[in-house]
């Protein structure tokens, strides 16, 4: 996972959220806890995290609430990591805006490893194209050379002063 990945974990037991954001950190996450739906909006809001775990059971707020309210705000990842796990539950969550859902009890791995997904969805990597031809123009994804300096083109220039052109003659030069 690339390295400064910034998470806010939403949870507001002290058993789960404590373990749960060292576990996190181990795995190279830059997490931050927020233990009610109050603190959860003002850190979003503060820290642009790159990811949101939220669970839905807080003492506050209602989780869907909030993950509607964090959807209007902001196009932050979230993964809901709740105890509620009914298909209604889960169809209800990521139609609220969530973009994963976990049921609890969970591995830290698994939800590791869906946050490195819904990243990769939120932020896809470049693609390596190739090369893409329209008529005569001619685009590659390879590096290109930087643009000529005034001292690379003195040479060229100091010898084309000495082969001026008539006016008859640049009308007809062609360029390819």
């Amino acid at each position: 996972m690339e390295s400064g990945t910034s998470v806010v974990l939403v949870e507001d037991e002290e058993s789960i959220a404590e373990p749960f954001a060292k576990a996190l950190t181990r795995a190279g996450l830059k997490t931050t806890v927020a233990r009610t739906g109050a603190e959860a909006m003002t850190l979003v809001r503060e820290l642009h995290p790159d990811v949101v775990l939220l669970d839905s059971g807080l003492p506050d707020a209602n989780g869907r609430d909030l993950c509607r309210e964090l959807r209007s705000e902001s196009s932050v990842p979230i993964i809901i990591v709740t105890a509620s796990g009914t298909v209604t539950d889960r169809v209800v969550g990521l139609e609220l805006g969530a973009d994963d859902y976990v049921v609890k009890p969970f591995a830290t791995g698994e939800v590791v490893a869906r946050i490195r997904a819904v990243l990769r969805r939120a932020r896809p990597e470049p693609a390596d194209v190739g090369e893409i031809r329209i008529r005569e123009l001619r685009l590659t994804s390879r590096p290109m050379n930087p643009a000529p300096t005034t001292a690379s083109l003195a040479p060229a220039w100091r010898t084309s002063r000495s082969r001026r052109a008539s006016p008859r003659s640049r009308s007809t030069d062609t360029f390819s």
